[in-house]
């Protein structure tokens, strides 16, 4: 089992640099609106995809131009199947 221990991200949409955001077995994001929430959902799958960003995803500097490249990276972390939770796992067949 690979797992996501970390999350950072550059120049996507309303983040400029967001680094080390941790991620735990259940990680869940709350906060106000427009808060940036869907942009961490966003970067996920961009990272986990194989979809391209669109320059939707760009974000806009304090002069409206359009970054030029947007850097996502995770850090994961690969464990053994023994260390899930017994509900987790698939039974036997």
């Amino acid at each position: 089992i690979m797992l996501l221990k970390s999350l950072s991200i550059k120049n996507l949409k309303c983040h400029e640099n967001l680094i080390d955001v941790p991620f735990h077995p259940l990680t869940v994001f709350i906060g106000e609106n427009d808060a940036g929430k869907t942009c961490i959902a966003d970067a996920l799958e961009l990272l986990l995809h194989s979809d391209n960003a669109t320059e939707q995803h760009f974000r806009k500097n304090g002069e409206g131009c359009v970054e030029e490249k947007i850097v996502i990276s995770g850090v994961f972390e690969i464990q053994n199947n023994d260390n899930l939770p017994e509900d987790w796992l698939c039974p036997e067949k």
